[in-house]
Parts: structure tokens; C-alpha cells; sequence
């Protein structure tokens, strides 16, 4: 029986998918589980949840998550039952939508009586604080040859070689120490459902939209972030050039207002070159009015330089309506459009000045968007071609439908979801059966493993122990007997009752007994309460006074 595991953190679900909807993390983890359970062929997929129950609630009820949710391979848990289930599940994967892996080998360590893979999924990684938080750990943590990391690019997983190099080398420089990555590193892109994006009707789509019907419209289409998607100030000195040889163009700049007054200061610096009123705004745009917008289009156009760009979802979809694509030669960019056949791609220049950036990790307490926009504009989209391509497509009708039918081949044959999914079971079945030739080492807590006791058990007056005797109160009799709470029980489960009514049956009957005696008693009616379950229930009953010290 294979089966696909993942922790869920709820808490990161409180936004609205339309707050969210245009953050491309968001929508490529979503999007996958929706089609890992659509297109998947395991026979179960497990969701750990972890947060309040009324993100949880929000998670099981998302519109976009109900239909998938109600298949019988679907299996909604609390996280708290992640341990028993890490001991005893065989064959499956446990995934995470990050590259924080570590996490998932640590948790393997300490449960599992079976080696069975860890997977993460990188999607931007231009942050200084990842070099130390997530790479560097991952380098000394527990991870095995059948674990993996997948980047949803070539570029991205050429940058995190590199910073593995990186750390290697700092390492050994600084501390005259050897660290290596020990788990795989695969790519695999990410998708789209090629149905949803069929060119729709495009003069109905521009009356829909108030856009001129007669004019060839330029489409820009992603967050309106200077600092993590795109410089847009240079396209409009393009637009201008092109505006001043060809009146009958039009551009429409739509997306996610991202980055505060972004959009604002777009709209003035196109009044002040002249050009506004060939522009429209298109900001937050429905799910609706962005496929419009596709349909509405005759060019796509996405100039972006900035490193946290990682992938390219909406160039996907753009070409996926059937849109030729004028992109810059930029990290997954390049992945995704073929140049001079599905589009083109811009050139992009860059020159080693990054320092200020590299300090702002340190200066600015690890601000990315510092971090970001100090790099981006060091990035240079080459605007001299960007017109010569855009130029070239607005004079060529034959030539944009030609690239326009290649593109939405080339979406449709590698990177329908339908396409993709089935790529990634191949590799977790692989990762799967390397597993099973390994034998789990006997156990031993990773590294970082906080012991609490052992750093802090100098903190109280006395440290109770074996020999320790306690006795039932008043209080506690008076709970054996009426079996009500109240409001005393702490959340997440970390009290079960029936320990407490269990343990309160035994000292009513003995009066007292010694903490020993007690894990006697409780060990002969369960084999699976440990010790440590037994004491720590124990002192929460002193602590509400159920129990006391003899």
C-alpha cells in the first residue's frame, strides 16, 4: 500500500483565497494537492492538520479542496496522531511543500521503526536567512540518499548546489569542519489543468472588460511587487517607444497589488510619459476576469528580475490560452518558453554588486523585501530587444497565432497537471523502494533535539523521582467521583482522562504509593503508556491539586 503523508500548518491558511489567490506559492501548493488527489494513483493521502479548529475548519471546507476531500483515499488528521502513525506505517512518502526536510528527517528519527522517504518542494529561495535556518540544516541533519528535494526548475536547483558549496566551504573555513548534502536533488515542474485556459471568445472578453476591440493588446499579468516579481517602469519606457510607432496597441498591467502603492506610482509615472490612456489597471482581479483577460490578449509579456521569481505560473497559463510569450531569459523562464518558437526570450544582465544586499541579511534583521529590491535593481532586462520582439509580433498576426498554437502544445504536453502528477509518483515509488533496502539504525535523537529537562531542571526546588510519594486529595476523590473537568483540561489532547480516572482509581485504593509503584500498576493494564505519559500526568494532577506529595 503506498501512501502520500504531509503536515499541514492551518494557521498559514487564515487569508482568503482571494487575498492569496495571486501568490504563487499558494496557488502551486494548492493546485497540487487538488490534482495529486484528482490525477494520483496512491492508495491514501493523509493530511496532518495543525492549528486552531477554526483554520482547520477553514482547510476542510475550502471550496477549492471540498470535492477532493470527499474521495475515500483522503484521510484528515490531527497532527497529534502523527507518532503512532510514523511507527507504524510501511510504504509511503512523507512530503512537505518547502525544503525544510530536516524537519520530516528529525521526526523520522525519533518515531519511526522503518526507514521511509522524506520530500520537499523549493520554490524561491533568495533569502539570506535560508543559508543557515534550512540548507545548513539539512546538511547535519539525518537525511538519506532515497530523500529529496525537488526543484520546480533547473536554475533553482543549480543555486541550491551552489549554496550547498557555499556551506561547505564556510564551514570548513571557519570551523575546520566537513558537511555534506546527503539526499537527492530532482526536478520536476509544476502544473496547470490545460482545460481551464481555452482561448475564449476575445472580442466578447474585451467588451466584458472595457478594452478596445480593435486594437493588439500586451498583457502583463502577476503581482505588482518591484522587490519579488518585476521592475515595471522599464516596460513602460518601452511601451512608449512602441506606442510612438504603432498607435494601435494597447497594455493592460494586472495582478495582485502586491507591494502597498506600487500600482500608484505604475499609473503616474504613465500620465507623466503620456501613455496613460492606452494603459488599463486590472488590480486583484477575479479568477473570472483573469481568464478573460488571457482571452482578451493577443501578447503575454512578463520582463521579470527578480531571484525570488522561481518558476513562472502565469506564463504557463498565458500560453496555455494560447498567448505567445515575450519573457525575460530569467531562472524558470527559461525552463518554459522555447525562444523563437513558443516566444522569446529577453537577454538579462547582471554585475557582481550584491554586497548591500548581502549585509541587508544582518542590517535589516532578515527584511527580504530590502534583501530584494536591492538586488532587483541591479538585474537588467534588455529593453532594446524586449521592443524588437514585441515589435516583431505586433506587426506579425501569422506569427503570434504560430507561437501561440506551439505554446499551448508545449503547456498541454508538459505541464498538465495530468502530465506532471504521475512524474512525481514515479519518483516517490523509487524513493519508496530505496527505502526498503535500508535497515533504520537504532534510534538516536537528531541533532537540536531540544532536552528541556536536561538544560533546565535547575530551575525548581526539587526534582520528584521514582521513590517520590504521592497521595489522592480531597479534590481528586471528588473528580473520581463526579468525572467532570470543568475547565481544567489544557487543549491539543495533552490530558486523556482516562489516565487521569486510572490513576486516581489506584491511589484512592492505596492511599499512596511511590511514583515506581504507580508505573507498575499502569504497566500491567497498557504496555503503550510510557513512563514518561505516567509522570507527566502525574504532575499536571499536583499541579491542579488532585494529587499531593507524602
Amino acid at each position: 500500500m503506498r501512501i502520500f503523508i504531509t503536515r499541514q500548518f492551518v494557521n498559514d491558511l487564515k487569508e482568503s483565497s482571494a487575498d492569496r489567490g495571486l501568490f504563487g506559492a499558494w496557488v502551486a501548493t494548492n493546485d497540487f494537492y487538488r490534482n495529486l488527489i484528482r490525477f494520483g494513483k496512491f492508495d491514501e493521502y493523509h493530511f496532518f492538520i495543525l492549528g486552531k479548529n477554526s483554520h482547520t475548519g477553514k482547510f476542510l471546507n475550502s471550496k477549492e479542496l471540498i470535492p477532493y476531500f470527499k474521495d475515500k483515499r483522503v484521510k484528515i488528521r490531527k497532527v497529534i496522531q502523527m507518532p503512532s502513525f510514523l511507527e507504524e506505517a510501511r510504504e509511503f512518502i512523507f512530503f512537505t511543500p518547502n525544503p525544510e526536510i530536516f524537519n520530516l528527517s528529525r521526526l523520522r528519527s525519533i518515531y519511526a521503526k522503518n526507514y521511509f522517504p522524506v520530500c520537499g518542494w523549493i520554490h524561491s529561495i533568495s533569502y539570506g536567512y535560508l543559508l543557515e535556518q534550512v540548507f545548513f540544516k539539512n546538511m547535519i541533519s539525518d537525511l538519506q540518499p532515497f530523500d529529496s528535494i525537488i526543484g520546480i526548475s533547473k536554475p533553482i536547483l543549480e543555486s541550491v548546489k551552489r549554496m550547498h558549496r557555499l556551506i561547505r566551504r564556510d564551514v570548513f573555513n571557519t570551523m575546520s569542519a566537513t558537511i555534506s548534502y546527503r539526499a537527492r536533488l530532482d526536478h520536476l515542474p509544476l502544473g496547470l489543468n490545460s482545460e481551464d485556459f481555452i482561448k475564449g471568445d476575445n472580442n466578447k472578453s474585451r467588451r466584458e472588460l472595457g478594452l478596445p476591440v480593435g486594437k493588439i493588446i500586451i498583457l502583463y499579468f502577476g503581482r505588482f511587487s518591484v522587490s519579488d516579481k518585476a521592475d515595471l517602469f522599464p516596460l513602460l519606457f518601452a511601451f512608449k517607444r512602441l506606442l510612438s510607432k504603432n498607435k494601435n496597441i494597447f497594455l493592460v498591467l494586472a495582478g495582485k497589488n502586491f507591494q502597498g502603492n506600487y500600482a500608484a506610482r505604475l499609473k503616474k509615472a504613465g500620465n507623466d510619459l503620456g501613455i496613460l490612456h492606452n494603459i488599463k489597471f486590472f488590480l486583484n482581479p477575479s479568477q473570472k476576469e483573469k481568464n478573460s483577460l488571457y482571452a482578451a490578449s493577443d501578447i503575454f509579456v512578463s520582463p521579470s528580475d527578480s531571484l525570488q521569481e522561481s518558476f513562472g505560473l502565469t506564463v504557463i497559463e498565458a500560453m496555455a490560452a494560447g498567448l505567445p510569450a515575450v519573457v525575460s531569459d530569467w531562472d524558470g523562464y527559461r525552463d518554459i518558453v522555447m525562444h523563437n518558437k513558443t516566444g522569446f526570450r529577453v537577454p538579462t544582465y547582471w554585475f557582481k554588486c550584491d554586497r548591500r544586499a548581502s549585509e541587508s541579511t544582518y542590517l535589516f534583521q532578515n527584511n527580504i523585501q530590502v534583501e530584494h529590491l536591492s538586488l532587483g535593481q541591479s538585474v537588467c532586462v534588455d529593453m532594446k530587444k524586449m521592443i524588437e520582439y514585441l515589435s516583431l509580433l505586433i506587426k506579425r498576426k501569422d506569427l503570434r497565432l504560430k507561437f501561440g498554437h506551439n505554446a499551448r502544445e508545449r503547456v498541454h504536453k508538459y505541464y498538465d497537471w495530468s502530465v506532471v502528477i504521475p512524474q512525481y509518483e514515479a519518483l516517490w515509488d523509487t524513493l519508496i523502494d530505496r527505502a526498503k533496502a535500508h535497515k533504520l539504525p537504532p534510534k538516536k535523537m537528531p541533532i537540536f533535539y531540544p532536552r528541556y529537562f536536561e538544560c533546565f531542571n535547575h530551575y525548581p526546588s526539587r526534582i520528584l523521582n521514582k521513590q517520590t510519594k504521592i497521595a489522592i486529595t480531597e479534590e481528586g476523590a471528588q473528580l473520581l467521583k463526579t468525572r467532570r473537568f470543568l475547565s481544567t483540561v489544557p487543549p491539543l489532547n495533552l490530558i486523556l482522562p482516562q489516565i487521569v480516572f486510572l490513576l486516581l482509581f489506584y491511589l484512592r485504593e492505596k492511599e499512596k504509593s511511590s511514583i515506581g509503584k504507580i508505573n507498575e500498576y499502569m504497566n500491567k493494564l497498557s504496555k503503550e503508556i510510557s513512563s514518561e505519559e505516567i509522570g507527566y500526568h502525574l504532575m499536571w494532577m499536583l499541579k491542579n491539586y488532585f494529587v499531593k506529595l507524602e
